[in-house]
């Protein structure tokens, strides 16, 4: 079994595009949620705040936790490709048997 891998950098603090200010008052736990973390300096060319400049560390989980993890994430996109997929098929069929009513109530007339 691999030893656990720790990784620690500085990283700069921003808040999302949809954040805002008072979302930085909550708890530390609130506060946390609302922001987004990058090693990069532009973000804030997509719309982040910069507020400021955190120390993380890291502990990478065993590969196989990884694999196990990737997987499950391509699993739930999957799922969510698949409902929005469905979703539109319902909605196509639902138009072609519009369609299809009034035709059959212009030749039924």
């Amino acid at each position: 079994m691999n030893a656990a891998r720790v990784i620690e950098g500085e990283v700069i603090a921003y808040l999302g595009s949809y954040g805002r200010p008072e979302h930085l008052r909550g708890t530390p736990a609130e506060a946390l949620e609302s922001l987004c973390f990058s090693t990069s300096p532009n973000m804030g060319d997509h719309g982040w705040t910069r507020v400021g400049k955190a120390t993380v560390t890291v502990e990478i989980v065993d590969e196989k936790s990884i694999f196990e993890n990737k997987v499950a994430s391509l699993r739930a996109e999957k799922a969510q490709v698949m409902a929005k997929a469905t979703a539109e098929a319902t909605e196509i069929e639902r138009k072609i048997q519009t369609l299809l009513a009034i035709t059959f109530e212009g030749e039924a007339a």
